[in-house]
Formats: structure tokens, C-alpha cells, sequence
């Protein structure tokens, strides 16, 4: 699994660019990333370990989900509130709140319950399928199994 997180991490967005361009890759494009495998070899050599967040900070998987849904909730209530131009003092007014609120509760602070952020997205406008889209649930063209 950790050599998976290894690979992972030293594909770069150009070899992605490169393969959906049929392989072709810029002669300075191979020698960055040449380089940066040959950094991440010399930070393994060290000693240096790969691994999550979640594991570096010990989470059990519930705490790291938790910690998952506030910031998929944070960054779609940023996004929806971008969408309508909105300011966040124009949003603290509508959400009958104070700016450093709204900010935090972009922020992900963990100090902003779950519930405001959702109470946040629907006075927005964002449904149920909004809510799921942004938790990374099924589309809405998709159909459960029956």
C-alpha cells in the first residue's frame, strides 16, 4: 500500500497531460520530473516516511471522515456563496450571522457545527442533491440498487 501512496505521489500532473496527449512528453518535462523522483528516492533514503494525514495525526477513520465531510462542506458553501457574488458580509447578513462567523465556518473551523454549514448551504438554495454531490455522493443520474 505505502509503495501505491509512493507512486501516487510522484506522478506528476505531466505525466497525466502527457499521457492524454497520446505520450508525448516535453525533453523539460522529463528532466523535472526526473528530478522529482530523484528527491523523493533521496527523502526515502533518509529516512522519511509517505503516509496520510490521517495517519500522521493518529485519527481513528471516523475522526478522519468527520474531518473529510466539514471540509467538503466548507469548500462547497465557499463556492456556492462565490457563485451568487456574494460577499461575506453580504452572507452574515442573510444568514443573520457576523463576518469572522462565515469565515470561520469556510474555514472548517471545528468549533462551527456540522448543522450550520448545512443550515448555511440551504438557505443558499443547495438541496438535498447538492448536499450529497458535495459529500461525494451518487449522482443524481444514478439509481440505487434494488
Amino acid at each position: 500500500m505505502r509503495e501505491d501512496l509512493f507512486k501516487k505521489l510522484a506522478a506528476s500532473v505531466i505525466e497525466a497531460r502527457a499521457m492524454a496527449k497520446g505520450g508525448k512528453m516535453s525533453l523539460a518535462s522529463k528532466r523535472y520530473l526526473e528530478d522529482r523522483r530523484k528527491r523523493w528516492k533521496a527523502l526515502r533514503a533518509a529516512g522519511w516516511r509517505i503516509g496520510t494525514v490521517a495517519e500522521f495525526l493518529r485519527l481513528r477513520e471516523d475522526e478522519a471522515v468527520i474531518i473529510e465531510i466539514r471540509v467538503a462542506l466548507s469548500r462547497a458553501l465557499k463556492i456556492r456563496r462565490a457563485a451568487f457574488g456574494m460577499t461575506r458580509v453580504r452572507m452574515a447578513r442573510f444568514l443573520d450571522g457576523d463576518v469572522p462567523l462565515i469565515s470561520r465556518t469556510e474555514a472548517g473551523d471545528p468549533s462551527i457545527t456540522l448543522d450550520l454549514h448545512i443550515r448555511a448551504l440551504l438557505l443558499l438554495g443547495a438541496t438535498r442533491k447538492d448536499l450529497a454531490s458535495a459529500l461525494g455522493g451518487r449522482r443524481a443520474e444514478q439509481k440505487r440498487p434494488s
